[in-house]
């Protein structure tokens, strides 16, 4: 019972978020396939960051 309300909030959340993304990008004039593909790039900048600096600092 309480895993389907943590579900729903989850999707909420989410809905919420993209819902912000799209008008975000239409007041910007940015097209959303941009800001998401941007957004791609640092958070695979970010992993890739702490792993060199995990590897870094084993050594």
């Amino acid at each position: 019972m309480q895993d389907s309300f943590r579900a729903d909030g989850f999707a909420r959340e989410q809905k919420n978020q993209l819902s912000v993304l799209i008008l975000t990008s239409e007041r910007l004039k940015i097209p959303l396939d941009k800001i998401v593909w941007n957004a791609i790039m640092r958070f695979i900048k970010k992993k890739l960051f702490r792993k060199n600096s995990e590897e870094t600092s084993k050594m």
